[in-house]
């Protein structure tokens, strides 16, 4: 098992005796594996806690029910900007590439289809007194045609892969 999928173990909560003693295997070897872990650690400490704040921000925020027609777009738009979060919180590696794969122009284009309600992050006063500094978070919906659709996924031995996407998995569902 590499040592990336053991860290990424330990750093869910999720290793298992047998994952720590490789761990511990590899440490003899090579004692900087602790000090890599230390920082996976610390970085996901940090993670966790701006995930927090930036919840707590988006929970003072008043909310303007939608109309029935954007609430279905609105639904699906938040399972996937949750998908993309999860993917981006797991820090997949890199995929190796894709031998013939070549993106066509067309494809490079996105299509502006909307945009959520903006998310008030911070605000302060100029040194100067000239004025206020408003930070937020612009939320775009954005839609792209491709041919096809690829997702991270581990072969048996536990090394990321490529392979075609299942999108009946990603489609909005409805309560």
């Amino acid at each position: 098992m590499t040592e990336e999928t053991l860290f990424d173990r330990a750093i869910c909560g999720e290793a298992s005796e047998a994952d720590w003693a490789q761990l511990n295997d590899s440490a003899v070897a090579d004692p900087a594996v602790w000090h890599r872990l230390a920082l996976g650690l610390r970085d996901n400490g940090r993670l966790v806690q701006a995930m927090a704040e930036v919840g707590d921000a988006a929970e003072a925020v008043e909310l303007v029910r939608p109309s029935a027609n954007r609430r279905r777009w609105i639904g699906a738009a938040g399972w996937l900007a949750a998908a993309a979060l999860a993917l981006a919180w797991v820090g997949m590696p890199s995929p190796p590439p894709i031998a013939d794969a070549e993106v066509p122009p067309e494809a490079a284009a996105a299509e502006l289809v909307g945009e959520l309600p903006s998310v008030l992050m911070e605000t302060r006063e100029l040194p100067d007194g000239g004025g206020v500094e408003v930070t937020y978070l612009r939320r775009l919906i954005e839609r792209r045609t491709t041919a096809a659709v690829f997702e991270h996924a581990e072969d048996e031995l536990g090394e990321p892969i490529v392979v075609p996407a299942d999108l009946t998995q990603h489609l909005p569902q409805e309560l």
